[in-house]
Order: C-alpha cells, then structure tokens, then sequence
C-alpha cells in the first residue's frame, strides 16, 4: 500500500520558498496540504508584513536558518 503524504511545513521568510515548497507539493499530490511556519523573532518580517499590509524589512535579522534572511542583507 502507498502511503501519501499528508502535509508539508516550510519556513517563510520572503515567500519563495514556500511558494515553491506549494507548487511543487501539489504537482506530486493534489491532496498534500502546505502550512507555513513562522519564523523566528527579528526575522518575521512575512508575518510582520502580511499584519501591516506593506512590506515590513527584518530588523536586524538574527538567525542562523540564511533562507530566512530576506531584505537583501
């Protein structure tokens, strides 16, 4: 028996790799569900951005996770 997979938990710093996390999980099953997770203070600015309505920088982003570090730094 084949087991699928159920969900998929991406970090989200900017978006990217979530997005592409998204798109490449529902090209393998429709059924998978891909759930963000937030990351860590001083590097949320999606979390930050998506509560404001306007892109909110990292300030300054601390951690160790680079792909998390978005804004150019």
């Amino acid at each position: 028996m084949k087991k699928e997979l159920d969900f998929i938990f991406a970090p989200v710093g900017g978006g990217g790799l979530l997005s592409g996390t998204a798109l490449a999980a529902k090209k393998i099953s429709r059924r998978v569900r891909v759930w963000s997770v937030p990351s860590l203070p001083l590097a949320d600015d999606a979390a930050r951005s998506l509560k404001s309505g306007k892109i909110e920088p990292a300030c300054p982003p601390q951690s160790i996770a680079d792909g998390l570090l978005t804004g150019g730094w």
